[in-house]
């Protein structure tokens, strides 16, 4: 089983640098939608709906491929590398990650933070 996990905890530095990137914030989104292990099929069909206001059922073609090899060549393993999710590459599946929580966390924040200031 290929599971990509952290070496040592994350620091928030590393969390909110995660975080950079919208698509890491939809994945980590969907995730707190679930309770068990999401496919990637699943992940990326729903980041090319939020992306192309269409529902997940409709995204295909070149929509979601560019959802679904960006998150498995670079998202999804960069969530994994700072434990917000634990990334099967074998199966393809994903899961909450022992730091998912606070990284929920500073995502709920900063969009708090962001509506105030505008």
């Amino acid at each position: 089983m290929s599971e990509t996990v952290q070496a040592s905890p994350a620091g928030a530095h590393e969390l909110y640098d995660a975080l950079s990137a919208a698509r890491r914030c939809y994945i980590i989104e969907l995730l707190a939608e679930t309770d068990g292990p999401v496919s990637v099929r699943t992940l990326a069909s729903n980041i090319a709906a939020i992306e192309h206001d269409i529902t997940p059922e409709a995204a295909s073609g070149s929509e979601y491929s560019n959802a679904y090899n960006a998150s498995t060549q670079t998202h999804l393993p960069a969530l994994a590398e700072v434990g917000i999710v634990r990334y099967n590459h074998d199966r393809k599946v994903v899961r909450k990650g022992p730091q998912f929580e606070s990284a929920l966390l500073l995502l709920r924040v900063a969009r708090v933070a962001s509506q105030t200031l505008s």
